[in-house]
């Protein structure tokens, strides 16, 4: 169960880097964080595509 630390780290790091915007762009709507949230779930899926579909990580 030690590899669940990085993915708390991952998490640390988003969160942290979203601040950090949130912080230097006061002006930022909702549109642009429903875009960046499509967008990285768009990656997200293509690349767990790639491992799970193509790659056939399972068997």
């Amino acid at each position: 169960m030690a590899s669940i630390y990085w993915y708390c780290l991952l998490a640390i790091i988003g969160v942290g880097v979203a601040a950090f915007t949130i912080y230097k762009k006061r002006d930022i709507k909702l549109s642009t964080f429903l875009v960046f949230f499509l967008f990285s779930t768009c990656v997200t899926w293509i690349g767990e595509f790639i491992v799970l579909g193509l790659f056939n990580s399972y068997s």
